[in-house]
């Protein structure tokens, strides 16, 4: 049963507060549009504005792994960053209809971790303008686990957070879930992903904000 789904914002730290605009110079979209499942399927282009903080220009991903894929601004022009990934058993969708909206279009795909796998990504080389000041990382989680409740932790650098899709699918609504606090230590895989007590410790949503971060290469670990 998918577990985890991946979709990654970086964003200047300056303008998190400033949801209502539309983040573009200073700020890195990453996508995954799938491979499997039963969803459309479509490759983001740079006309879907997309995320709890607006982001044109999605860099959209295919396959399991990649190895220094070059990743644009918001803008549309080159960061100078790139990112590598590995790890993941697939990538899938959650079937819900991407021609709804640009929202629903970026939350459909993703890259995938299940109860037994750990998927690595390493984004590289981010440019001074947005690791001087600091930055933001979103990451964006909703799988297709029907209506089954799943708790999964996310690492950024060593920092922990745990996220709960609650088992309802992407219906146009962004929600922060998160939590630094293990909600079963010790426990990882199926031992945490369905388990009671996990699930009811930590709160549900679909996406959470780590930061900020001033590293010019970060790692996410799932």
């Amino acid at each position: 049963m998918s577990r985890v789904s991946l979709r990654v914002l970086i964003l200047l730290a300056g303008m998190v507060a400033s949801h209502c605009s539309i983040a573009t110079a200073q700020s890195i979209g990453i996508d995954w549009y799938g491979g499997n499942g039963t969803g459309d399927q479509t490759q983001m282009v740079a006309g879907d504005v997309a995320g709890v903080v607006p982001q044109g220009n999605w860099n959209s991903f295919l396959g399991t792994t990649g190895t220094d894929q070059p990743l644009n601004l918001g803008s549309g022009a080159s960061s100078g960053a790139t990112i590598t990934w590995s790890g993941s058993p697939n990538d899938w969708d959650s079937g819900i209809t991407e021609a709804t909206s640009a929202n629903h279009k970026m939350m459909l795909g993703y890259i995938d971790t299940n109860d037994t796998s750990v998927t690595t990504l390493t984004v590289s080389r981010l440019p001074a303008s947005m690791t001087g000041p600091g930055y933001n990382v979103y990451i964006y989680y909703d799988g297709d686990n029907g209506t089954n409740q799943r708790a999964g932790r996310y690492e950024i650098n060593g920092v922990s957070m745990w996220g709960r899709d609650a088992g309802v699918n992407f219906g146009g609504t962004f929600t922060q879930g998160q939590t630094t606090t293990d909600p079963a230590p010790g426990l990882s895989g199926t031992g945490l992903d369905n388990l009671a007590a996990a699930t009811g410790a930590v709160p549900a949503g679909n996406y959470m904000v780590f930061g900020p971060v001033t590293s010019a290469n970060f790692t996410p670990n799932v």
